[in-house]
């Protein structure tokens, strides 16, 4: 596997350099000093950016508003610097910023997605005024976002059960971080119907990948991370409009996988266990069919109301068999899960949902520190009723009604014990224009502000 690289890097100290990148205030800073009576107007504050002449020193001045700005400004200078002035080298001056968050954003900022580009164009150079650390943490955290990103934008082609367990195997090739695949024939041995239903009717059967980092062999963290590497609907087929982005259906895979990167190269003393289900969902002579019922891994019967509510059942399996065979103390899902929580919360926000209040309040907490949103959404135990079945003991989706996000939970929660939080990223963890520092297509949204949530979690 390819993986985007970062700009070219390097460590400097005070103003030194020809170019320099600068946060400006209306009142404190390096930049206010050097402009001196200049006239700005009020707005250039919300982020504005400009190029000035201070002696021999070009200045790409950033407005910013408060101490908050850090990663907007680190972002800000990283676009301005590549759109005035092309492949130079600049210096990234904090000044009164937070030193690691302004070079989070402009690295976060930085990122392109240009493997199967023929031709790519050079960019600039970076050189960080900043401490090491600081630097070495930025690195380290936007690393964990690009690898979130790479495997979300990387073509269906490229990208399938088998593929994904072979990058993942690479990825973590010597790492603390240990790998084990189980294949189609031992998921069909060991009774995931959920799984199995979903991937049969592909010709790229299912994988279901578990990645250990126990650096303390306590109990664990459990993270599931849906992994439908490309969602046609199967027999429901998504309609144009809908289906050409389905690539993207394994955002909660590809983030779990970022998030146990980031936290093993932190070396967080945290024992964490990914499990992400992998399938394809296609239409075919053995693809399942509305009307089916399937045994899942909890022995509970579904009734396949729907092939296009698929990730629910994979997501079901793994949850299920990761609460038995590791007993852990939380568990945690993510998911491009339903449409419903996009139109809920919009394209940026995610749903977190759940039994366990108090890491609900961690996540949006940690979120907050990331810059990126969380809501809560209800659990009442009226949309379990909506999954009712006369044939098995509950459907996969609802017949018609609202509530889909909510709904969707419920079908998951039949299959946990202990503490739960489920969270939809079906809006935020794809763009179609970007906004900030996420670009379009895969964001990497979650897998920051899950390593702040266990760096902080005591």
């Amino acid at each position: 596997m390819e993986w985007t690289n970062f700009p070219k890097l390097e460590l400097g100290k005070g103003t030194e350099g020809r170019i320099l990148a600068l946060p400006l205030a209306k009142d404190k800073g390096i930049a206010k000093t050097m402009i001196g009576t200049t006239p700005i107007d009020n707005d250039f504050y919300k982020g504005g950016s400009r190029l000035l002449e201070y002696k021999n020193k070009i200045i790409i001045a950033i407005g910013v508003e408060s101490d908050k700005d850090s990663r907007k400004f680190g972002n800000a200078a990283w676009k301005a610097a590549e759109a005035f002035l092309g492949p130079v080298k600049f210096h990234l001056v904090p000044d009164f910023l937070d030193e690691e968050k302004t070079l989070e954003g402009a690295l976060l900022g930085s990122y392109k997605f240009s493997k199967y580009l023929t031709e790519k164009k050079e960019r600039p150079w970076i050189v960080f005024h900043g401490s090491e650390q600081n630097m070495n943490n930025a690195l380290l955290k936007a690393r964990a976002t690009f690898i979130t990103r790479d495997l979300v934008n990387e073509p269906t082609n490229k990208l399938y059960p088998e593929s994904f367990a072979e990058m993942v195997r690479e990825l973590f090739s010597g790492s603390k971080v240990e790998v084990k695949v189980y294949p189609y024939s031992w998921l069909k041995e060991n009774g995931f119907g959920g799984i199995v239903s979903v991937g049969k009717g592909s010709e790229n059967k299912p994988r279901l990948i578990v990645m250990k980092y126990c650096p303390t062999k306590t109990k664990p963290i459990l993270i599931i991370g849906k992994g439908i590497s490309f969602d046609s609907g199967g027999i429901h087929l998504k309609p144009t409009g809908y289906i050409e982005d389905m690539k993207m259906d394994m955002a909660g895979a590809a983030t779990a996988t970022g998030i146990i990167y980031g936290i093993s190269k932190l070396g967080l003393q945290k024992d964490v266990i990914v499990i992400t289900p992998m399938a394809e969902n296609m239409p075919s002579g053995n693809a399942a069919k509305p009307g089916d019922v399937i045994t899942m891994y909890n022995k509970k019967n579904v009734e396949i109301w729907n092939t296009d509510a698929e990730g629910r059942v994979v997501m079901a399996d793994a949850l299920a068999y990761g609460i038995e065979k590791f007993k852990p103390e939380i568990s945690i899902d993510l998911a491009t899960l339903t449409g419903a929580c996009v139109i809920a919360l919009g394209e940026r926000i995610a749903g977190l949902m759940g039994t366990d209040q108090k890491t609900m309040n961690e996540i949006k907490k940690a979120g907050e520190e990331t810059e990126e949103d969380f809501w809560q959404l209800p659990m009442a135990k009226h949309f379990a009723k909506k999954l009712d079945s006369d044939v098995a003991d509950f459907r996969n989706s609802a017949s018609k009604g609202y509530g889909g996000a909510s709904i969707a939970a419920a079908f998951l929660k039949n299959f946990i014990k202990g503490n739960w939080v489920h969270i939809d990223i079906a809006g935020p963890a794809t763009s179609k224009t970007g906004w900030l520092w996420n670009p379009k297509e895969g964001t990497g949204f979650g897998t920051r502000t899950i390593i702040e949530w266990l760096m902080n979690r005591k």
